[in-house]
């Protein structure tokens, strides 16, 4: 594992300098000032095996009018591993009118080779399924009060599940289901910058309907509470705190729909063990510009997840990671973090910070 961890980071460190270049290069259109940057992915786990894709995004400001407005961002996304697992999606989110005016907003197709874990007798046995479908999600939000937006969001999903029980003496049982859900946002947001932030508050609390109305087979509701708190420590650090919950409510809570300790919320778990209809996390950050456009990071975190009559144990999570400034006028870093969990670990690319 360690040899596989110290050749990612070595292929990351070869790839910034000359994305570095590219981006630089990059002259300003009119009064609108843009930049491209991109990384490659070549990631190892336990579950998807040896990845390889790539991370591109463009970042404009859209608001001549306002130079204040934060820039807007559109962003590429394409990943295909060896366990035949492979993504393509595209993301925005874009400021406009002296951001009093947000659109997130997105779309993609996914196939998915993963595994859920099951109690039979006093053990747990690996129970392995396949996802695949098409994604399409919308957010516009409007400005109502200082850094408060309200907006709407809503979302479609087609999914097709395959689990494979030969592990437990079935066979394989296929579904095709919905997720189509709408719903309202409550966002506060007084970051001091979209990309690197260094101080204030980014807080959502976001509320979907999956009603029967929308060709759900299920019917239920889903909570999403995000904290994010930044604080400048000194002029080369500062300390990163996020608090992040997903609830889904109902009497038929699909299993697609529930969530798995993981991803952003808390790094170091990808094997999918640890997962129920709802999910807690606290984690913080120490981020240190050790030197120039390089820096480093050192993260930690705790996390739960819990359905009807299961609690999963207490999770701990840490690790480090490497940044590079590819593009200083929007303060926007890449890197790679290496993390471990409870009995798994990660080794995760990204544009823009964690968080």
């Amino acid at each position: 594992m360690k040899k596989r961890c110290f050749l990612c980071l070595f292929v990351v460190c070869i790839c910034m300098l000359p994305l570095n270049v590219f981006a630089d290069s990059i002259p300003a259109k009119g009064n609108r000032a843009i930049g491209f940057t991109g990384i490659p992915e070549i990631s190892y786990n336990r579950s998807r095996g040896m990845g390889f894709g790539a991370m591109g995004m463009m970042i404009v400001h859209l608001d001549k009018a306002h130079p204040e407005t934060p820039p807007s961002q559109v962003m590429l996304m394409g990943q295909v591993s060896t366990e035949k697992d492979w993504m393509a999606m595209t993301f925005a989110k874009m400021h406009f009118n002296n951001d009093n005016y947000r659109i997130v907003g997105g779309g993609g197709y996914m196939n998915s080779n993963f595994q859920t874990f099951v109690n039979i007798g006093n053990s747990e046995v690996e129970l392995p399924y396949n996802t695949y479908g098409t994604f399409v999600f919308l957010s516009p939000s409007i400005r109502v009060y200082k850094r408060l937006y309200v907006g709407i969001s809503g979302q479609y999903f087609r999914d097709h599940l395959i689990f494979d029980e030969s592990n437990i003496g079935g066979e394989e049982v296929s579904s095709d289901s919905y997720q189509n859900g709408l719903g309202v946002n409550l966002i506060w947001d007084s970051k001091d910058n979209q990309f690197s932030p260094s101080s204030g508050i980014f807080a959502a609390v976001i509320y979907k309907n999956f009603p029967s109305l929308l060709s759900n087979d299920s019917v239920f509701n889903k909570f999403n509470i995000i904290v994010n708190h930044y604080y400048r420590l000194n002029p080369k650090m500062i300390l990163a705190s996020r608090f992040a919950t997903s609830a889904a409510i109902g009497s038929s809570v699909p299993f697609i729909a529930q969530s798995y300790v993981g991803n952003t919320d808390i790094r170091g778990y990808t094997k999918g063990e640890f997962r129920g209809d709802q999910t807690y996390a606290l984690q913080s950050e120490l981020r240190w510009n050790f030197y120039n456009r390089f820096g480093a990071v050192g993260f930690l975190g705790l996390a739960v997840a819990n359905s009807p009559g299961k609690t999963s144990p207490l999770l701990p999570g840490g690790g480090v990671g490497i940044r590079y400034m590819v593009l200083p006028k929007f303060k926007t870093n890449i890197g790679v973090d290496v993390a471990a969990g409870k009995d798994d670990w990660g080794i995760y690319f990204r544009i823009g910070e964690a968080f």
